[in-house]
């Protein structure tokens, strides 16, 4: 039963929102599970469940990629790093969530800069991706901007 449960959590973790994605992070890479991260697992997918996703119409002419990077230094079990992003294709106007990601840092870092820098790197670099697939579907690639919480990194 376990070894479903940690299954569970990881796709919860990487398929459904990012809301999820850092508190479904902390749990997945515990080991061994305890009666604590069985709780944890129980209470985010009860919110998965009572939550909705909405996608809403955008105008292509003006479509941009926003994509957002956040990091912390050894906030994981082992003083490991995590990081992550969030992707949203917007007009102006509204904006759809695209692509997310939330994990542990495969690199040693050092530094909240480091952490923070290689947010940003990997956001950016599927972002990058993201924009050349969305250029060869319509025809027109829409540019991309990055946010991130990190004053060193810009």
């Amino acid at each position: 039963a376990v070894v479903s449960t940690q299954s569970t959590g990881t796709w919860l973790s990487t398929q459904t929102r990012p809301q999820f994605c850092f508190a479904l992070l902390d749990i997945t890479t515990k080991r061994p599970w305890t009666g604590k991260e069985l709780k944890a697992l129980r209470k985010v997918v009860k919110c998965v469940r009572a939550n909705k996703i909405y996608f809403r119409n955008l105008c292509w002419e003006r479509a941009t990629l926003q994509v957002y990077t956040d990091a912390s230094l050894a906030n994981l079990d082992g003083r490991k790093s995590g990081s992550g992003f969030v992707v949203y294709l917007s007009d102006g106007k509204e904006r759809n969530l695209v692509a997310y990601s939330c994990s542990r840092v495969k690199r040693v870092v050092k530094s909240v800069f480091g952490a923070e820098l290689y947010a940003v790197s990997e956001g950016l670099t599927y972002c990058v991706m993201l924009k050349i697939f969305l250029g060869d579907m319509f025809g027109r690639l829409p540019p991309i901007t990055v946010f991130t919480d990190s004053s060193q990194v810009v």
